[in-house]
């Protein structure tokens, strides 16, 4: 992407909320229009860096771009604009936000965070329910199987 100040590799993306429009700029323009972060971290140097090689790979895409059904919005607008126009556009735009966001998160799965125990508890407390659903119905060859589960899953 191109600086729209001098046509120098752009850095630099600032995104008016109220307007709508993002402005690309490279470092010097930024700093001359006083648009440039205060500090310029490593940090600020490696999004930058990943920034720059998403658009490079993107313009490399731009065989056709899929437009959404429901809202009108192209791929591309939503590349430029940051956000989607509709629910729908998750659909349309699938098979480029898969790559996209393996980028930007690290992986296409959320994993997240729970207690080691907590499925072994949950998987107890399941056992301990049909347990007591066999005694109620009278099932005592199963209750005896859950019973000696639920007393393996506790000795461990």
């Amino acid at each position: 992407m191109q600086c729209q100040k001098c046509d120098s590799p752009a850095t630099v993306h600032v995104t008016d909320l109220v307007k709508n429009e993002v402005t690309h700029l490279c470092a010097d323009c930024a700093a001359r229009h006083d648009a440039a972060p205060d500090d310029q971290t490593p940090l600020h140097g490696l999004l930058a860096g990943i920034l720059q090689a998403a658009t490079r790979a993107e313009e490399t895409e731009r065989d056709e771009s899929p437009v959404c059904p429901y809202c009108s919005r192209t791929y591309q607008e939503f590349r430029q604009i940051g956000r989607f126009g509709c629910a729908e556009d998750y659909n349309a735009f699938g098979k480029y936000l898969g790559p996209l966001v393996e980028r930007v998160q690290g992986a296409t799965a959320h994993v997240g965070k729970r207690p080691r125990r907590w499925s072994e508890s949950a998987e107890l407390n399941e056992l301990e329910h049909q347990l007591r659903v066999a005694v109620r119905e009278e099932d005592y060859s199963n209750a005896a199987d859950l019973r000696d589960r639920i007393r393996e899953m506790r000795r461990k």
